[in-house]
């Protein structure tokens, strides 16, 4: 056992208590030192650590954004692309549309096609059909009677006969056209 010293205490044998605490507190002062210089060294190291991971962290947002941003303007041009080949499709659907009118109605202001059709194309169609039937009926009764003038002058039946079968082949050319136009509209 170590010898005790005049307070009762334990000391360092060979001194008094009064070295004793000063040597004490200089032990204290140093462990306190050395345990800043440690606390020093960890805070150093971890906030080398953090600054570290906070750099790592802030490449990652910035990878992440600039991913987002190619992802957005991909996302975009895919978009536009769709809607010009929409637009191109809706273009030429109107084209189409369009050159299905009557030409006489393509030329026409849309002012004179209110005021003249009432703004409806089936009273166009229905102006051409009377128009066609009127010009077919003018041209059969034409015919009719060319063909017995041709009759009344032709002195030899095969002249005659060559010429009856090229109207009435006109004839029927015509009719056709008029059914045709008659079951396009309907």
């Amino acid at each position: 056992m170590a010898p005790r010293d005049s307070v009762g205490g334990r000391g360092v044998p060979g001194r008094t208590k009064r070295k004793a605490s000063v040597w004490g507190r200089r032990k204290r002062t140093m462990s306190i030192s050395r345990n800043e210089d440690v606390a020093a060294q960890k805070t150093d190291a971890e906030r080398r650590q953090e600054e570290a991971h906070d750099k790592i962290n802030q490449l990652k947002f910035n990878v992440l954004v600039e991913e987002f941003d190619l992802e957005v303007e991909a996302r975009v041009s895919a978009m536009r692309a769709h809607a010009e080949a929409l637009a191109a499709g809706l273009d030429a659907a109107l084209r189409v549309e369009i050159l299905k009118l009557p030409h006489k109605v393509r030329t026409m202001k849309m002012k004179d096609f209110k005021e003249i059709y009432g703004g409806d194309i089936g009273n166009v169609i229905q102006e051409d059909i009377d128009t066609l039937t009127q010009d077919s009926s003018i041209f059969i009764s034409q015919t009719s009677k060319s063909l017995q003038d041709i009759a009344d002058l032709t002195t030899q039946p095969a002249i005659a006969e060559r010429a009856k079968m090229e109207v009435l082949q006109k004839l029927q050319s015509i009719q056709e056209q008029t059914l045709m136009l008659m079951n396009s509209l309907q």
